[in-house]
């Protein structure tokens, strides 16, 4: 009964002197700086939205560095995010907002109305037309 409880000590004190103890302590010490510099950069950018938007390449660089790195060092191959989509964007003035925005989430697409006061046909903040009589 005590020979089986030998083996768990056994691996237990000999853990630490492993090479994949060593191989994890070096890739430690290595991102250390990398992720400095990357909480570093990444803080100033949550400030801005301009500059969250505009920081999206850097920081996936940065997260691929990390990805190389633990391939290197630790053999670990981590999948990369699936590449940036670009936004269409697409600005279409009617009479009947209310009805041309059921139209496009019927095809499967998204929308977005801001209340403009244009007078009669103009999108209200509810989606619906307004009428002209003030």
């Amino acid at each position: 009964m005590t020979g089986q409880a030998v083996v768990p000590l056994a691996r237990t004190l000999k853990a630490p002197f492993t090479r994949r103890a060593w191989a994890e302590l070096a890739y430690a010490l290595v991102t250390l700086p990398l992720a400095v510099v990357s909480v570093a950069f990444a803080l100033p950018t949550l400030y801005n939205g301009i500059l969250w938007a505009v920081s999206a390449p850097v920081v996936r660089k940065l997260a691929a560095a990390h990805r190389f790195l633990a391939w290197r060092l630790l053999g670990e191959r981590v999948p990369p995010p699936p590449p940036l989509r670009p936004v269409t964007l697409v600005r279409v003035r009617t009479a009947d907002a209310g009805r041309f925005s059921g139209i496009v989430e019927q095809a499967g697409g998204r929308v977005r109305q801001w209340a403009f006061n244009y007078g009669r046909g103009s999108c209200s903040r509810t989606g619906s037309p307004t009428s002209a009589s003030s």
